[in-house]
């Protein structure tokens, strides 16, 4: 019981900084530990319901749906969900404007390569008067 304690305090904060590794890391590597890191917490209460199965007068439903929307659904799946969507719609975001920047500091690089009077940089007075 002390994992899934510990996960119901720190589960949150722990998938949110996970689905910002999925969301700015693509590959195999970020989803998989996405899905074996709540698994041992996860995994446990779920052993603890299906033992209950075994107790035919036990409330086992109401229990078992209330694990799953909370511990599943809000402690792991919310907070994933969370801290990759807002970090793909602040990249989202961002992209345009870096772009944006990109561009007007290829400009000033060919404008300060092209001199004060928009010669060449190297020219002299005899040259400039050539063109």
């Amino acid at each position: 019981m002390l994992p899934a304690l510990l996960w119901f305090l720190g589960g949150p904060f722990v998938m949110v900084a996970v689905g910002v590794w999925c969301a700015r890391r693509p590959g195999l590597k970020p989803r998989l530990w996405s899905v074996l890191l709540p698994a041992v917490p996860v995994g446990g209460l779920l052993v603890l319901f299906l033992v209950r199965l075994r107790d035919p007068g036990s409330r086992w439903w109401d229990d078992f749906s209330g694990y799953l929307l909370w511990y599943v659904g809000v402690i792991t799946v919310l907070p994933w969900l969370l801290g990759w969507g807002i970090t793909r719609i602040v990249v989202a975001v961002r992209a345009p404007r870096a772009r944006r920047l990109a561009e007007l500091a290829e400009l000033e690089a060919e404008e300060a390569a092209a001199g004060p009077e928009g010669g060449p940089a190297g020219a002299g007075p005899a040259e400039k008067a050539a063109e």
